[in-house]
């Protein structure tokens, strides 16, 4: 049942995408991969005086309107979002072959079922190109990793693909994927260290393994780093550099974004007290709510079905 719903879902949610509308953030997206085109095929150097947030990765985007260009197509949106419509399915597959994995195929058909149910996640598939992508690297590479872990010492090298190409993929579509280096490098050293008892850590095979980890760790780290410079317009070692300077910006920096609310537009800066409350039991924060209070409940049952290492990578991700 699981396949024949990925199956329809194929077909489905690329026909959902024809009569997407386009959001102000596409269209600035679109602007600075015209740019970066215009740079490759006139030498225009526009595309490094735009807005610095637009610079970031976006790497498929620019290839996907470049290849547009080439061959002349004009509605560059309508192959983005039926490209990011199959990303979302993808999306939903992988996420529903990691439940299959660890639960069973009964909780992989529905937890498909309800991704494709949900209206915020149906709604960021179908038109938002980027995100999507982004966050079908990101879970897809965060699997690799935790199979990865479950594995070691044994080194598959097809895994150590798949974590660096998702790594690629998800950084240099937007700079937050570089967390996965950090999720890479935490959780595999953690599982070494839970796995391998303390006792043995002047072994000559306990410091050969750990050895061995952290190369495999800092390679593949080093190698996404250096495609991303030759990889992406824009990006420079300084984007790495004062992450904390780079987060207090955001947060000075005055977000005035439109919110419906009571049947009127208003700006986020003139919400009401009660605005928030209200809100999450009609949006999706509910629902993830609800979600982790039923984790808790029934936390027991989940410590018997699922080793620690899983819950704790599963938690640690989700609050991170």
């Amino acid at each position: 049942s699981f396949f024949f719903l990925m199956l329809a879902l194929l077909f489905l949610m690329p026909y959902l995408s024809r009569n997407v509308g386009v959001s102000t953030r596409e269209w600035q997206q679109n602007e600075y991969s015209e740019a970066v085109y215009r740079h490759f095929h006139d030498g225009d150097e526009s595309y490094k005086t735009m807005q610095p947030y637009a610079t970031k990765g976006q790497l498929a985007d620019i290839l996907v309107v470049s290849v547009c260009k080439y061959f002349g197509f004009d509605n560059v949106f309508r192959i983005k979002h039926r490209l990011s419509a199959l990303f979302g399915c993808m999306l939903i597959f992988v996420l529903g072959m990691f439940c299959a994995r660890i639960i069973s195929w009964r909780c992989a058909f529905f937890c498909s079922l309800f991704l494709f149910c949900s209206p915020r996640f149906l709604g960021y598939t179908l038109g938002n190109f980027n995100d999507t992508l982004f966050a079908l690297a990101f879970f897809f590479t965060l699997i690799q990793i935790w199979r990865f872990c479950n594995n070691f010492p044994i080194v598959k090298w097809k895994r150590l693909l798949a974590i660096f190409m998702g790594m690629l993929v998800a950084t240099t579509t937007s700079l937050s994927g570089f967390s996965l280096i950090f999720f890479f490098s935490f959780f595999s050293i953690l599982y070494f260290l839970v796995k391998n008892p303390i006792r043995k850590i002047f072994t000559r095979q306990y410091l050969a393994s750990l050895l061995t980890l952290i190369m495999i760790i800092g390679s593949t780290a080093l190698a996404v780093l250096l495609l991303n410079i030759i990889l992406s317009p824009g990006f420079s070692l300084s984007d790495l550099r004062n992450g904390d300077n780079s987060l207090q910006m955001f947060v000075a920096t005055s977000q005035q974004l439109p919110q419906f609310f009571d049947g009127n537009m208003i700006s986020s800066e003139d919400v009401p007290a009660n605005y928030v409350i209200r809100s999450i039991f009609i949006t999706t924060p509910f629902v993830v709510i609800l979600g982790l209070l039923l984790s808790v409940v029934f936390f027991r049952t989940i410590m018997k079905e699922f080793s620690l290492f899983t819950v704790f990578v599963l938690l640690f991700t989700f609050f991170y």
